[in-house]
């Protein structure tokens, strides 16, 4: 944390920043023991000028959405807003840019700060007093490299050069898009139709387009699971030939979604509920049956131009990819398409588990390409785990000069299974060139200055942290002599979280620091000639110092021949001596590739725990969770479930070694995976703790979605004692458990039959001692009508009737 502190060395970082005198004993303390979907064509419109084109990998479980409010992490998330719910067509726009052991002697502790007197409430968790601020930059592709936009305070966009900050364009006043009925000034996020635009003259490129077809958009899971965008189409380099997936979810069967009033208001009365039907494939049920294809503006042009007819001109353009040994579409998933050369495409397929897979090149617009890379066991991965999804592909071409080479970038696993920068060149190349290396993981490609022969990557070296790199590429197609050059642009001698946004080109980016300290933004350039701050957060800064703040420390605890990442965040002026007692809490969310222990700063519902009702809380990162290579994510494999309750045990254990720690007040918490994983540890542990809280669970994996739970627990028909193994089954271990639970009916991701399956059991068992709050047409994230305010107050008061408060003088 941030305040008026005097910086620290390196070295101090290194051996764990001095407590306050207060606190010191506490360190001791700790180390002692050790709708349908057709494509348009349409040639006279503008591609919109702020579409930013970002690469994210799926392996990265990004809590963010969380910082400074009490929301759950979000690898299992809450199901995005879709443009497929309110477009019946696809525009395409032409011309536009396409055994335990003990605690490790040296944990880290966040930087001390001066104390304030405030108390921490959830009306400041709720309000956004600890929220920093920063600012959203979209980079502009179609001018010169280092122009972005951004929506000032008055909701006006804004065009600005990096280099000339202070001039800038208003592109957009805020007065001027009001809605015609209202006349309402929109919001960034409101879509407005004019009536009045011009029709330009439009052609159809595909015509299967209904329910349960779509071309260009995913169907849900895809969404979900595979893309993470709502888009599956893509633009070659020079914006001639568009590539993009067709789903057919016809197989896929239905779930109705009930849902009880459709208002924001609780007291409107509809007597008869609705449903909303939604095709979500499930464990041993049919997935949507996917293909990629592509379509020639070129072709198309030439064949109009000749005369032939739209139609004919139309399927003279349009190509169906396929290649060699490719799986049955009902046994597979497409899972990256990029192109890596101006008319080179690249294609990844796994089969449905994701255990084996290929990788095709299309070269010269042809529709048959050829299998460079194999993918699974036999292949890259070289193990049993699954194959990672992820949107990785980056190209990288000759310069100007001649120099540099033809090929592309990707993120795979090395030989010793830490996730790392490839190079395959020519594009197919079947084997990598190395551009990073170590035991540490790549998690993004964030930039390549092509020019340069720079790529610029954000790592997580160490594994909490997320550093920022530059390595070079190589300068000759002959690879002879190749050496990387890394360079790190953010300094990782002391521990730091940092996410970054690089400008097309390469030559700017937005430096986004997330902790440990207070965050701040800066905009810079590569070579270093431009370095203004954009937010500093001061005001923030001044403000968290006038409260009372947990003390956070970072260490590892070894665990089964695993060093686990582990964090406590402690009360203030904690009693470590024995004399005091304070409650043990445990917050899990434990998924696979997943990450808890971070350097990020925030203050949340736990920081309100920890500081005013005197509670310990404990996080641990185990076997199954990311960023420490294959070795420690794979163990989990199809039996999810009990090495994650293993590990949070094992934490548990360590902790209530701690004089100071109330071993009659342990307990657990976890939100989606994170309240799947509670109920397995009580399940497996039920005299270990005394308190769990399961919000939004899966409770049987039969229920979750198809491509998700396969890739992870193979198929249903595969591993039917795993899928059971893996379900909350042995209820009877719950009996005069103090457990809550919590899920919303409307909730389209982990479904309500999660909950009402399991309620069934623990009633058909006669199970007590559980509660449970049922959040009416609330989704994943638990919002609707007041709901997510209403369930941490709940939950707290409940902890406070069940446990009282720490720090008890023990009797």
């Amino acid at each position: 944390m941030a305040g008026d502190y005097d910086p620290v060395s390196p070295e101090e970082h290194r051996r764990g920043v001095a407590l306050p005198e207060d606190d010191a004993t506490v360190r001791e303390s700790f180390e002692s023991t050790g709708s349908g979907s057709d494509i348009v064509y349409r040639d006279h419109l503008d591609e919109d000028p702020f579409d930013e084109k970002t690469h994210h990998r799926q392996g990265s479980y990004d809590h963010e959405d969380g910082i400074g409010y009490p929301v759950e992490p979000t690898r299992i998330r809450p199901r995005k807003s879709s443009s497929r719910r309110i477009l019946a067509a696809l525009v395409l726009i032409v011309g536009g840019a396409a055994a335990i052991g003990v605690l490790a002697a040296i944990g880290y502790q966040t930087p001390t700060v001066k104390r304030g007197s405030q108390h921490i409430t959830l009306d400041h968790i709720y309000n956004g007093t600890f929220t920093p601020k920063s600012q959203r930059l979209s980079w502009v592709s179609e001018a010169a490299d280092g122009t972005f936009s951004r929506i000032d305070d008055d909701n006006n966009i804004l065009l600005l050069t990096a280099q000339q900050r202070n001039k800038t364009e208003v592109l957009v006043k805020a007065e001027d898009v009001k809605d015609p009925r209202t006349g309402k000034t929109l919001e960034w996020d409101d879509w407005q139709l004019s009536a009045d635009m011009d029709k330009p003259k439009a052609t159809r490129v595909t015509f299967d387009g209904s329910d349960v077809v779509f071309n260009g958009v995913p169907d849900w899971v895809y969404e979900e699971e595979v893309f993470s965008t709502d888009g599956a189409l893509w633009w070659s380099p020079q914006a001639d030939t568009i590539a993009y997936l067709r789903s057919n979810e016809s197989a896929v069967e239905i779930y109705d979604l009930q849902i009880f009033n459709p208002t924001n208001d609780a007291f409107n009365i509809n007597p008869y509920t609705s449903t909303v039907q939604m095709r979500y494939p499930k464990p041993g049920t049919p997935n949507p049956l996917v293909s990629v294809h592509t379509f020639s503006l070129t072709r198309f042009e030439h064949a109009s131009a000749n005369g032939v007819a739209s139609s004919a001109a139309v399927s003279q353009a349009k190509s169906t990819l396929t290649w060699p040994d490719e799986y049955p579409q009902d046994d597979r998933i497409i899972t990256e398409v990029g192109w890596v050369g101006n008319d080179t495409l690249l294609v990844k397929e796994v089969d449905r588990p994701s255990r084996k897979g290929h990788v095709a090149v299309f070269t010269g617009g042809k529709s048959v390409g050829e299998v460079t890379r194999k993918l699974g066991k036999e292949g890259e991965q070289g193990d049993d785990g699954w194959i990672d999804h992820g949107q990785n592909i980056v190209k990288i071409e000759t310069r100007a000069d001649g120099s540099g080479i033809d090929g592309y970038l990707d993120i795979v696993p090395n030989a010793d299974g830490y996730d790392h920068i490839a190079l395959y060149a020519p594009v197919t190349a079947s084997k990598p060139v190395w551009v990073t290396e170590g035991e540490w993981e790549v998690t993004s490609i964030a930039g390549v200055d092509r020019e340069k022969g720079v790529a610029y990557f954000v790592a997580a070296n160490p594994s909490i942290d997320r550093h920022l790199y530059a390595v070079t590429l190589p300068s000759s197609p002959s690879l002879v002599g190749y050496k990387p050059e890394m360079t790190p642009l953010t300094d990782v001698n002391v521990p730091g979280y940092y996410d970054v946004s690089f400008s097309p080109s390469a030559g700017f980016y937005s430096l986004n620091y997330r902790g440990p300290n207070i965050p701040w933004q800066r905009l810079k350039s590569t070579d270093e000639t431009l370095d203004v701050v954009l937010e500093d957060n001061a005001a923030l800064n001044a403000t968290i110092a006038e409260f009372h703040q947990p003390v956070e420390i970072r260490s590892t605890l070894n665990h089964a021949g695993n060093e686990l990442n582990m964090m406590t965040v402690l009360p203030p002026n904690l009693d470590p001596s024995g004399r005091k007692h304070y409650p043990l809490f445990i917050n899990m969310y434990a998924g696979p590739g997943s990450q808890t222990v971070d350097n990020r700063w925030k203050i949340d519902w736990f920081s309100f725990l920890a500081c005013e009702h005197k509670y310990v809380i404990a996080r641990i990162d185990g076997r199954g969770t990311g960023f420490k290579g294959r070795k420690l994510r794979n163990p989990v494999m199809d039996n999810l479930g009990q090495l994650e309750a293993e590990d949070q045990a094992a934490l548990a254990r360590e902790m209530i070694k701690r004089k100071f720690v109330d071993r009659s007040r342990a307990g657990l918490f976890g939100w989606s995976y994170g309240g799947y994983a509670t109920a397995k540890t009580l399940e497996a542990y039920p005299d270990l703790f005394t308190a769990g809280i399961s919000v939004a669970p899966v409770t049987d994996w039969r229920f979750y979605d198809s491509v998700y739970t396969e890739r992870y627990m193979n198929t249903l028909s595969a591993n039917v004692a795993g899928y059971q193994n893996s379900s909350v089954h042995n209820v009877t271990a719950f009996q005069g458990q103090d457990w809550l639970l919590a899920h919303g009916t409307g909730d389209d991701n982990v479904h309500y039959a999660n909950m009402a399956s399991l309620v069934d059991k623990l009633t058909q068992e006669r199970i007590r001692g559980w509660s449970m709050r049922v959040f009416t047409d609330s989704d994943h994230s638990i919002n609707t009508r007041g709901a997510n305010r209403e369930l941490y107050e709940w939950m707290t008061e409940h902890l406070l009737k069940s446990w009282g408060k720490g720090g008890n003088i023990k009797h």
